[in-house]
């Protein structure tokens, strides 16, 4: 009898650090779903050619060519490959995050760069 409590209060730990360990997950604010990766870039790599406003923001890869931004600060994700607008997960537009009237001509090579973070495309 002894041995079943034992059981079960090992069992009750395991379940509640589960438990704390995905809720601490979720509310940290590490909680953009990358498996791919992803990496900061910001305006002092790219000096004069950068559009955004923010002057930092997160290149990742969710899945095969879906490339997103994320805002650091808000956690707000934007669509930046076709795949990842074509998605409809309720990602932002990446335009929203350009500085007004500065062109995108940097887009291409993020893009590239951020498609090197994603997983194999599975066929």
């Amino acid at each position: 009898m002894e041995n079943k409590r034992k059981l079960q209060i090992i069992l009750n730990v395991v379940i509640t650090l589960s438990v704390v360990g995905i809720l601490w997950a979720r509310l940290s604010g590490n909680n953009v779903y990358n498996p791919g990766g992803s990496t900061n870039i910001s305006a002092r790599d790219f000096g004069d050619r950068w559009p955004f406003q923010p002057d930092t923001v997160i290149l990742a890869c969710h899945s095969a060519d879906t490339v997103t931004l994320v805002h650091p600060e808000t956690r707000k994700v934007y669509a930046l490959s076709q795949t990842a607008i074509n998605f409809g997960g309720g990602w932002g537009a990446y335009q929203t995050l350009l500085r007004p009237g500065t062109p995108d001509e940097l887009l291409p090579e993020l893009l590239r760069r951020g498609l090197k973070l994603c997983p194999p495309r599975r066929d």
